[in-house]
C-alpha cells in the first residue's frame, strides 16, 4: 500500500515539473516581428491571429509590461502573404478599371463634340443649299420674264446656246404660246430634242 502511494506521489511530482517546464518555455519564447505590409493587412481585415499575446506582468510598482508580439507559424505567415498578394492584385485591377473608365469617358465626350460639329456643319450646308435654290429660282424667274418680252427668233437663238437643262427649265416656265413660238424658230433637231426632254418631266 505504501509503495502505491509513493508511486502516485512520484507521478504527480513529475507531472508538476513537466508543466512548470512547459510554462517556462512559453514565457521565454522569442518574439516574431511582423512585416509592415502584413500589419496593415491585419488591420484592414481585423484578423485576430495577428494580434499580439498580451503578457501582463506585475512589477514592484504594479505597472504592466507592453504587449509581446505574436510568434507566427509558417502556415499563418503563408496565409497572410496570400491575403496581401490578393489585396494588391485587387487594388491593381481597380486602378486599371478606373483608368479605362476615364479613357472611355474622354472618348464619349470627344464623340459628342464631333457629333455636335457635324450637326452644325449639316445645318450650314442646308442653309447654303436653300439659299442657292432661292437665288437660282429668282434668277430663273428673271430670265423667263426677259424671254417673254423677246421676239421669237431672238429668243430661239439665245435659248439654243444655253445649257440644255436650263433651257428646258425656262421653256417649262414660259407661257405655252411663247414657248411654242420659240421652238418653232429653232432648228428642227434642236426643238425636237428639247420637246423630247420636256415630255419626260
Amino acid at each position: 500500500m505504501s509503495n502505491s502511494i509513493l508511486n502516485l506521489f512520484m507521478f504527480l511530482k513529475l507531472n508538476t515539473l513537466f508543466l512548470c517546464f512547459l510554462m517556462l518555455l512559453i514565457s521565454i519564447r522569442p518574439a516574431y516581428s511582423i512585416p509592415s505590409p502584413i500589419e496593415k493587412l491585419c488591420a484592414k481585415f481585423n484578423i485576430e491571429l495577428c494580434a499580439g499575446d498580451e503578457v501582463l506582468e506585475e512589477t514592484e510598482s504594479n505597472t504592466t509590461q507592453a504587449p509581446v508580439a505574436r510568434n507566427f507559424t509558417e502556415s499563418e505567415k503563408e496565409i497572410l502573404t496570400r491575403l496581401l498578394e490578393k489585396e494588391q492584385k485587387i487594388q491593381a485591377q481597380q486602378t486599371e478599371l478606373n483608368r479605362r473608365e476615364s479613357h472611355l469617358k474622354s472618348l464619349e465626350e470627344d464623340i459628342q463634340r464631333q457629333i455636335l460639329q457635324l450637326e452644325q456643319l449639316q445645318k450650314q450646308v442646308e442653309e447654303r443649299i436653300n439659299a442657292k435654290k432661292t437665288q437660282d429660282t429668282a434668277q430663273l424667274d428673271k430670265a423667263v420674264a426677259l424671254y417673254e418680252k423677246m421676239e421669237g427668233k431672238k429668243a430661239a437663238d439665245s435659248i439654243s446656246k444655253l445649257n440644255q437643262k436650263i433651257a428646258i427649265q425656262i421653256l417649262m416656265k414660259l407661257k405655252d404660246k411663247t414657248a411654242s413660238e420659240i421652238l418653232s424658230n429653232m432648228r428642227a433637231e434642236d426643238s425636237a430634242r428639247l420637246v423630247e426632254e420636256i415630255t419626260k418631266k
